[in-house]
């Protein structure tokens, strides 16, 4: 009799630990699959942490910066954002004070055109910390606990979930933000995500253009690097450039971004289609030196091209790095051909 029932024991603990390792495999497989399966696109693939060291950089950033621009009425218009509107403050000012106040007001605007990371998506994978087979059952429903000491960043907060299996694990990015939300309340920042980032919605929004007012509330609501972020914001990008709405965000914080992007994407037809239609020559010169930042092993960069030579500059790069080159080329053939003639005109003049 009491042989029998050690055996009986040997065997349900046995069972338990075979219980035990297909339900670790089974929920090991399912975190890696919604993690990076469910978000993983052409577009989101491309921001690694090589081409985020780019962004960061001291040559990118003041690139971008001065690809963006200023015009301080549009960066301070009004933004269709949650919150109370501010009233306008009216005062009586001498010139020296009005000189003062409008200094201060283009630092505030370089301010307000500090531009969101670009950064990869954070695919680390749900950490199972032990199964219990004695609690299987004892409940419906998940146990979420949460580390709600002061001083630790929402990004490096604890908190793990009880699943009723007997699961013990360290939570994913979207349960993550629903407790730090719950706790840390950020303003603007919603518990759920809002209806408007589903598919169908972002669709309507993307029709309507609102694409400031997309980008503008995907930086409060998300992480920068959450996946649903990146599939927002990049999915705009390709809209906006479908489009050649640029004049939308010039001006913003995130047009360098957005510019970049470009870059890493090799999609550069349509921006530098409407920087020469639009004599932005400049900003064409800036572009191309970015897009070498990023890839520095493309052909352009081997050639020995003058930067102040602005239209062979652009040239030079459009037939070494471009695909669809024959409506560029022919606008910069003529534009070339301009040139040469306004050169023999002054000339003769002189």
């Amino acid at each position: 009799m009491f042989s029998s029932q050690i055996c009986q024991r040997n065997l349900l603990k046995k069972s338990l630990l075979n219980t035990e390792t297909s339900i670790l495999t089974r929920l090991t497989t399912k975190c890696s699959f919604s993690l990076s399966s469910k978000h993983q696109t052409s577009a989101q693939a491309a921001i690694d942490e090589k081409s985020s060291k780019v962004f960061f950089s001291r040559p990118a950033q003041t690139l971008m910066k001065k690809i963006t621009g200023l015009d301080l009425e549009k960066v301070n218009q009004f933004r269709t954002l949650p919150g109370p509107l501010k009233d306008p403050l009216y005062k009586f000012m001498t010139t020296e004070m009005l000189e003062k106040c409008q200094k201060d007001a283009i630092k505030k605007s370089l301010a307000k055109l500090q531009m969101p990371p670009l950064i990869p998506i954070n695919e680390t994978e749900t950490e199972i910390l032990e199964y219990t087979p004695e609690i299987v059952g004892l409940s419906k429903s998940k146990f979420v606990f949460t580390d709600i000491t002061y001083n630790v960043t929402d990004r490096k907060r604890l908190v793990v979930v009880r699943e009723p299996n007997g699961i013990l694990r360290k939570a994913n990015s979207f349960e993550k933000h629903r407790m730090n939300q719950l706790f840390f309340p950020k303003p603007g920042r919603e518990y759920k995500h809002p209806r408007m980032f589903q598919k169908e919605n972002l669709e309507h929004l993307w029709e309507r253009r609102e694409f400031l007012f997309i980008l503008d509330r995907a930086c409060v609501q998300f992480e920068p690097d959450d996946p649903e972020y990146h599939e927002v914001v990049f999915g705009t990008y390709e809209r906006i450039n479908d489009k050649q709405t640029y004049d939308l965000l010039r001006s913003t914080r995130h047009y360098g971004p957005f510019v970049f992007y470009l870059c890493l994407s090799k999609n550069l037809n349509n921006l530098l289609k409407e920087n020469i239609e639009t004599n932005k020559f400049d900003d064409a010169v800036r572009t191309i030196q970015l897009y070498t930042l990023i890839h520095p092993d493309c052909k352009f960069k081997t050639l020995d091209v003058n930067p102040e030579d602005k239209l062979k500059y652009i040239k030079s790069f459009v037939d070494t790095e471009m695909s669809d080159t024959q409506m560029i080329n022919s606008i910069l053939e003529n534009l070339l051909i301009q040139a040469e003639k306004d050169k023999e005109q002054q000339s003769k003049e002189e």
